[in-house]
């Protein structure tokens, strides 16, 4: 019951701010022209990601140390995902996780990181980063016409510097939020591995929401491909980092492409 009390808790806390203010807040930040305004509103999106998601990462972390937390101990042999042997708990959820269906085929015999999870890393890396800066090379020579396409992107250095802040934030906090503590509080109301992750990927699209339907299936989409990487490398921080770089392609690299673009029409010719 506690861990039940817990987990409506923080989904609770997340969705009220995902449907109330962070999408008021969205909202009025696509109409925003001066740059007082929208960097107010990067500084409150930075804080929000520092305070609520870290916050209720730690909480949920510490959560699961309790000894009552949950009663599935970790498999003998398995291999502790990186940054986490502190929380047998969380360790006994990727184990789990990893001894269902195919993952014993990724990850190999031994336990190592399999060559399709890496080949799919590489695949995933290049279109994220490669693939935008291709689109906008030749898409179109209007160049006005597509910076236009997004006006919620950082504009100036300064915006480009939250739109990093964030980016990074984001990555850490997130992950550990909705791949770690989170999970693990499902894990131990349900039993269930996969269940868990499922659930938590749901609840990573809904606070997307701001953005749009569209934007959350996305998100709910892209969660349970953080969700799988984590799963089959058994290493936290990999999607961190996958998920830092992504939101950088958003925040900074595709918003200093279409500045050079603008700045220069004739580069799309």
């Amino acid at each position: 019951m506690p861990l039940l009390a817990l987990a409506l808790l923080i989904v609770a806390l997340l969705l009220t701010r995902a449907f109330g203010p962070d999408l008021v807040a969205f909202r009025r930040f696509r109409d925003m022209a001066a740059e007082p305004e929208r960097l107010g509103y990067y500084r409150w999106v930075l804080r929000d990601l520092v305070l609520i998601y870290g916050g209720l990462s730690l909480v949920a972390l510490l959560a699961t140390l309790s000894p009552r937390a949950i009663h599935h101990p970790t498999p003998e042999g398995a291999i502790p995902g990186t940054l986490i042997a502190a929380w047998p708990d969380v360790d006994a959820l990727l184990a789990a996780a990893q001894a269902w269906g195919p993952m014993p085929f990724l990850r190999g015999a031994d336990g190592a990181v399999g060559p399709w999870i890496l080949i799919g890393l590489a695949a995933l890396i290049i279109l994220v980063l490669l693939v935008p800066i291709i689109a906008i090379a030749v898409r179109t020579s209007d160049a006005a016409q597509l910076a236009a396409l997004q006006p919620i992107l950082p504009r100036t250095n300064a915006e480009l510097r939250y739109g990093a802040g964030t980016s990074l934030a984001a990555g850490i906090f997130e992950e550990m939020l909705f791949r770690l503590g989170l999970p693990a509080i499902l894990f131990g109301i349900t039993g269930s591995p996969w269940l868990a992750f499922l659930l938590a990927c749901v609840v990573f699209g809904l606070v997307h929401a701001y953005q749009g339907w569209g934007g959350a299936v996305t998100a709910g989409v892209t969660g349970l491909a953080f969700t799988v990487l984590y799963v089959s490398t058994g290493s936290i921080l990999l999607c961190i980092l996958v998920h830092a770089l992504i939101d950088l392609r958003g925040m900074v690299l595709i918003p200093m492409l279409l500045r050079r673009t603008t700045a220069n029409p004739s580069a799309t010719r």
